[in-house]
This record gives structure tokens, sequence and C-alpha cells, in this order.
């Protein structure tokens, strides 16, 4: 199985307001929660902070939403971050934390 292919959602929107990120395949959907994505930003910046023990910010809201390639999205926040990738099977993992749609 190319999980490549198999993660890359066939539908994603970020719901009215930016709170949530819906995405659906042909057998499943998942949401998650901009504040979720924030908290859980894998970049370089919020990696240090939380190796340093510090705080990485919160945000209750995507501001901006890109793909990148078929593999992965950028992401930009209502706190102004924006370093953010999200490849598709870090945002399913993601999903499992959330309540289902």
């Amino acid at each position: 199985m190319d999980t490549a292919t198999s993660d890359t959602p066939e539908t994603v929107f970020v719901t009215a307001g930016g709170g949530a990120v819906r995405l659906a395949w042909a057998d499943r959907a998942a949401r998650v929660s901009a504040s979720v994505l924030r908290e859980r930003c894998r970049c370089a910046w919020c990696t240090r902070a939380r190796l340093a023990g510090q705080a990485v910010g919160s945000a209750d809201a995507i501001t901006g939403f890109e793909p990148m390639g078929g593999q992965a999205v950028h992401i930009v926040f209502s706190d102004g971050h924006r370093t953010g990738v999200f490849p598709w099977a870090y945002i399913i993992e993601l999903a499992s934390l959330e309540p289902t749609p």
C-alpha cells in the first residue's frame, strides 16, 4: 500500500472562522482543530521551544492553508506563526486526538 497516496485526503477544507480542518477520504473522515495543530507544530522553532521547556504559542484559527505537493500543507495561524509544514500522515495522527467528526 502506498501510504503517501492513502494519507492524502480527497477533500480538505478549513472550517468557517478557521477553527479546524476537515478532511475526507472515500472510507473515512477526520477533523483537527487549529489549537491542536498549533500546539503540536513540529517546526524547528516550536521543537526548540519545547526542548527548552517553553510554550510554543497558541492559536484558535487557521489564517492560511497551502498544499505543498501531495504530501503536506503549510499552515499559518492566527497568532502569526507561519513556519509549520504538516505532512498528511501527521495530520491524521493528530486527528486521532480529536472527537470523531
